[in-house]
């Protein structure tokens, strides 16, 4: 399970491992920065956990995107991190999938100056969260939600469009 918890230093990544029974393994706190929330994990092909989310290293800095791989068996310690962030605009890692040996988050990029202007940032990572390469998706007033992949081999993200103008709500689905 992964979130956030709230502390006197500020908003800290939170992980519990959690059995089939309920009894909880371990669990850890991230910290060192201002904000650090973990919005997705997922359990990599080699057993260990990769996660995404934001952080803000000081009140008024941009969202940057993170991306953390914790050991399963090794009580949540971090095995790397990394994190992408562009100037003017915050980002947030919304949802990340394995696929085809690369590690694919989908994140929502927010204007600085325009909050409500939002895009989606999709990122694309080796398995050690290198050789990162971005695409933009510039639909305005778009969020990412969810990255996912069929059994046949595809691969397919969800999002939202909402035009504060209008308020209407439409669901964004795109194969990639």
């Amino acid at each position: 399970i992964s979130g956030v918890s709230v502390t006197a230093a500020g908003r800290e990544g939170y992980l519990v491992n959690v059995s089939s029974d309920g009894t909880v393994i371990w669990e850890q706190n991230y910290a060192g920065y201002q904000e650090l929330e973990f919005r997705d994990a997922v359990l990599a092909s080699d057993g260990n956990l990769i996660i995404t989310g934001y952080r803000r290293v000081n009140s008024g800095d941009d969202a940057e995107i993170i991306m953390y791989k914790v050991s399963v068996a090794g009580d949540g310690v971090m095995m790397w991190r990394r994190d992408w962030g562009w100037s003017g605009n915050d980002y947030i890692g919304e949802a990340l999938i394995e696929f085809q040996e690369r590690y694919h988050i989908i994140s929502t990029a927010s204007d600085a100056d325009r909050p409500n202007l939002t895009s989606i940032m999709l990122i694309n990572t080796d398995t050690d969260g290198r050789g990162a390469s971005s695409e933009p998706i510039n639909t305005p007033y778009l969020r990412g939600k969810d990255i996912a992949k069929s059994p046949t081999g595809h691969m397919y993200i969800l999002g939202n469009q909402q035009d504060p103008a209008d308020r209407i709500s439409k669901i964004f689905l795109a194969e990639l």
